[in-house]
């Protein structure tokens, strides 16, 4: 074996999860005698988290984040950021019989949002204050949480965290309910942050709702350029501290002996060697593929049986649109994040046509994600949709056995999505149509190795959340998958725990989130 190929770590993904894994620990040790090796079959880092250019367009994959400036200010990043604040979030709600839309403007920071939801709904306002008094104090609780409690951590957690414990096993659809809230409406405007997770109200965790949501409210941005700033500085910072990365190389196995990881063989047969490896990629790809079904059964049945069965969230179907010059500008985009949606209960239908695969969007029914990043000097006008929840139904099979046909629809389905844009919000806009990307379920697959072309990995259902995740450690010694929670916080999080308990809790001393007391 040559000495170049022995690494102390080895991290499968160079997304935001897998980079931060990389710098917390090249931070925390003599890079001069540890080596640590991320690899990634992309040609480029950042996963998820990441920008593109069509034809001297360029589009961002990512939108909005939350406050990650205490994780950036650690790991020693500079990056400039666009705060939103009175532009945070807006719902263009379809007016039945009209092609018109209810605008509902929300505000970021905690005070003005819900001092806002309050007077908007007066009839609710009671109710609405007890909401968020008591949302609000869940949410604090969760700085006392530990991410492998024991005894004595248990115990302090039954005072601290009374709240969070008592709501762990409830989705937000009967937490909601508890506070006698009337008007529907105000029930979408907290959907909108279930979905940024891929989930209806009624499967969610309610903490992550509740997470998100005033996570958000303390900040909300995104990069003063393009996203994909973000996982180039953590790249170029990782590699500065001596951290080794290689893209476009593929892992086809994760070599395991006697129940430990001992390293990784990649496609073209190459082989790096390990005792600690960290995947980051899809449970179901690392688990089933990567380790192999039969090895994990040896070890831990149980294990095996419930990766094999873990629900994986959704996938997403995304029209991106160069615009020409000629197009007027869009005020109404000017926010972090916009959301045009056929009624109250439109994401719950869709959801419910996603778990029996099939795709329900129509002129009638529709739940769409939209984003128009401020126009940078030197850069065209952009406008990205997104479809959630999108089932891979045929995407895969007709993109491998029928091109044309693949084509075909999804074309005909990016039409559909921007005919219901233009008649609500974009007059004319097919016009002004200068580039037309498309990404189906079978893109983000192919991109990210998911079977279910799923963009936030497992559900945050509350059987899958908080305690109930699939553990970091697994049966194979020495091998660790770090799932903490969706989003930009929640990748780098993951990574900062992952190293974190191969450390001893050096960096997070065994809190559930960086930066905790």
């Amino acid at each position: 074996m040559k000495e170049e190929n022995q690494k102390d770590l080895i991290i499968i993904g160079a997304g935001i999860n897998g980079l931060s894994a990389g710098l917390a620990y090249a931070l925390n040790n003599d890079m001069s005698q540890k080596r640590v090796l991320i690899v990634d079959k992309n040609h480029i880092s950042g996963g998820y988290v990441t920008s593109y250019s069509r034809k001297g367009f360029d589009f961002d994959t990512c939108q909005m984040s939350s406050n990650v400036s205490d994780i950036l200010d650690y790991f020693g990043i500079e990056l400039e950021w666009k705060e939103f604040k009175r532009d945070f979030i807006k719902i263009f709600k379809a007016v039945q019989g009209q092609d018109s839309v209810k605008t509902i403007a929300l505000f970021s920071g905690k005070d003005d949002f819900e001092k806002q939801l309050i007077q908007m709904y007066p009839e609710d306002a009671v109710s609405l204050r007890k909401f968020f008094d008591y949302s609000s104090a869940m949410f604090y609780e969760l700085y006392h949480l530990k991410y492998a409690p024991k005894f004595a951590d248990m115990l302090k957690m039954l005072f601290q965290c009374p709240k969070v414990i008592k709501n762990a096993p409830v989705d937000f659809a009967k937490y909601y309910k508890k506070f006698n809230i009337k008007d529907p409406e105000i029930n979408l405007i907290f959907q909108v942050f279930s979905s940024f997770c891929g989930l209806p109200n009624n499967r969610i965790a309610a903490l992550l709702t509740v997470g998100v949501m005033y996570s958000l409210l303390e900040k909300a941005y995104r990069p003063g350029g393009l996203f994909i700033e973000l996982p180039q500085k953590m790249e170029q910072r990782y590699l500065e501290l001596g951290g080794e990365l290689r893209l476009k190389t593929e892992v086809a196995k994760i070599i395991v002996e006697k129940g430990q990881a001992k390293g990784i063989c990649l496609k073209d047969g190459t082989a790096y060697y390990s005792d600690n490896i960290l995947s980051t990629i899809d449970v179901k790809k690392t688990i089933g593929s990567l380790v192999g079904a039969d090895i994990i059964n040896q070890l831990d049945s149980h294990y095996a049986a419930r990766i094999e069965n873990v629900e994986m969230s959704t996938s997403a179907f995304a029209v991106n649109l160069g615009l020409d010059d000629e197009l007027p500008e869009l005020p109404q985009f000017r926010c972090g994040y916009a959301l045009l949606t056929s009624g109250n209960d439109a994401f719950m239908k869709n959801f419910s046509a996603f778990e029996n695969n099939e795709f329900v969007l129509s002129e009638s029914c529709f739940h769409l994600g939209l984003s128009c990043p401020p126009v940078i000097k030197g850069r065209k006008p952009v406008l990205s949709i997104q479809a959630i929840p999108s089932p891979m139904m045929d995407w895969k099979t007709l993109r491998d056995t029928d091109r044309d046909g693949y084509l075909r629809e999804k074309n005909r389905t990016a039409e559909i999505i921007i005919g219901i844009v233009e008649k609500y919000l974009i007059p004319n806009l097919k016009k002004h149509i200068a580039v037309l990307d498309i990404s189906t379920p079978a893109t983000y697959a192919r991109y990210s190795g998911s079977v279910s072309g799923s963009i936030y990995d497992m559900a945050s259902v509350p059987e899958n959340f908080g305690r109930n995740r699939v553990p970091v450690n697994t049966p194979v010694s020495g091998l660790l998958l770090p799932k903490f929670a969706h989003g930009v916080f929640g990748a780098m999080n993951s990574g900062l725990q992952a190293i974190d308990i191969l450390m001893d809790g050096k960096i997070m001393h065994g809190n559930s989130r960086f930066g905790q007391n």
